[in-house]
């Protein structure tokens, strides 16, 4: 099955409206899925996108409820996983 490493900043652009290319973002993950192309994120995938988020917070470019909401919603679509743990 082949794969796709996704970055921190695209995987935040599926969730966080107002995002610079967010429609493409979101496309390469309807096609990836739809092709049955593998998401695979690097081991600290969690702590950047955290980070993207509280940047974006400190910025101004978000504010604080919206960033408890993205916080909590999946960024990874099941199925995927960490490139530690590939078979």
């Amino acid at each position: 099955m082949p794969e796709r490493v996704i970055d921190a900043s695209v995987a935040v652009k599926w969730v966080m409206r107002g995002e610079s290319h967010r429609r493409l973002a979101r496309k390469l993950l309807r096609e990836s899925l739809a092709a049955g192309i593998r998401l695979i994120a690097p081991p600290l995938f969690e702590s950047e996108t955290e980070s993207v988020i509280q940047e974006e917070v400190f910025f101004g470019h978000t504010f604080q409820p919206q960033m408890r909401i993205t916080l909590s919603a999946p960024l990874i679509t099941p199925g995927c996983k960490s490139s530690t743990t590939r078979a």
